[in-house]
C-alpha cells in the first residue's frame, strides 16, 4: 500500500522521556494538550499546545513531557519531505493545521490511492511549509565547559548565578564563556540564559501556574518584569498567551 503519512496518538504522564532516536520518515511532533520539550540537532524547543516541531528524516531527537501530555505525531514519507525544511524547526499550529493533524491521527494513515487522503497529504505539506517559526528555541553548545554552563542555567532558572560566577564554576573566564556561547549557539550567554528562563516560565505557566509563580520559577525579580520581557518577545502578555493556547 502506497503510504504517504502514518500517525500515532499517545498520552503520557509528566516527566516521561523518549530517549534520543531517529526515524527514516520525517516526523511532526505536536502536543494536543500539555507541553513537550524536544531536543534535536543540539537545539531545544518547548512545544506547548498549538505548537509543533518538525523533525526531518534521520535527524536524532528526544522528547520529555511537561505535565499530562497528549502527543499527536505524524510520520511523513520521504517524498512529502522534499519540500519541507531539511533542518529541525519549531512551528506555530494554526487551527486548520490542528484539525488536519487530529483528523489524520483518527484515520491512522494516509494512502495515496485514496483520493481524499491524497488531498489531505497535499494540504498537510502546504500548511507545514507555510507555518510560522516558533519564537523560543535554544541551540545547545558543543564545548564541554559551555555545555556544563548551559546545563546549570536550564536546571536552575529560579536562581541564576551572576555570569562571572557561572564562568568560574565551569572553569573558564567570562570572556571565554561569552566567546563559546556566541560561536556555538549564535547568542551571547546573557541572551541564551534569558531565553532559557523564558522557556522555563512558559512551561510553568502552561502547567497552570499563576503569572506570579511562573515569574518566580524563572528567577524574575517581579511579575511586572516577567510580563514586560514576555510581551517584548511574543507580542502578548503571559495571560493572553495562556488563554489563547487553552482556547484552541
Amino acid at each position: 500500500m502506497p503510504l504517504l503519512v502514518r500517525s500515532l496518538g499517545v498520552s503520557y504522564s509528566d516527566g516521561h522521556q523518549i530517549s534520543d532516536h531517529l526515524h527514516q520518515w520525517g516526523q511532526l511532533v505536536y502536543a494536543a494538550s500539555g507541553a513537550i520539550q524536544v531536543v534535536a540537532e543540539r537545539v531545544r524547543w518547548l512545544v506547548p499546545s498549538a505548537r509543533a516541531v518538525w523533525v526531518p528524516p534521520r535527524a536524532h531527537h528526544g522528547l520529555t513531557m511537561r505535565g499530562e501530555t497528549s502527543l499527536k505525531t505524524l510520520y511523513l514519507g520521504t517524498d512529502l519531505c522534499l519540500a519541507l525544511p531539511a533542518r529541525c524547526c519549531g512551528l506555530e499550529v494554526q487551527p486548520v493545521l490542528r484539525e488536519l493533524v487530529l483528523r489524520i491521527v483518527d484515520l491512522g494513515l494516509l494512502d495515496s490511492s485514496v483520493r481524499q487522503q491524497a488531498l489531505f497529504a497535499e494540504l498537510l505539506e502546504t500548511l507545514l511549509r507555510d507555518a510560522a517559526v516558533l519564537p523560543f528555541s535554544l541551540r545547545l553548545p558543543n564545548d564541554a565547559r559551555a555545555r556544563r554552563a548551559a546545563k546549570h542555567i536550564q536546571e536552575n532558572p529560579s536562581t541564576p548565578l551572576p555570569l562571572p560566577s557561572l564562568a568560574g564554576a565551569v572553569g573558564v573566564s567570562l570572556r571565554t564563556l561569552q566567546r563559546l556561547f556566541l560561536e556555538e549557539t549564535g547568542m551571547h550567554v546573557a541572551e541564551w540564559r534569558q531565553t532559557a528562563r523564558m522557556m522555563a516560565a512558559t512551561a510553568t505557566l502552561l502547567e497552570g501556574a499563576s503569572v506570579t509563580d511562573a515569574s518566580l520559577a524563572a528567577g524574575y525579580a517581579t511579575p511586572s518584569a516577567f510580563i514586560h520581557a514576555f510581551q517584548r518577545r511574543t507580542g502578548r502578555t503571559p495571560l493572553e498567551y495562556r488563554l489563547q493556547k487553552s482556547s484552541r
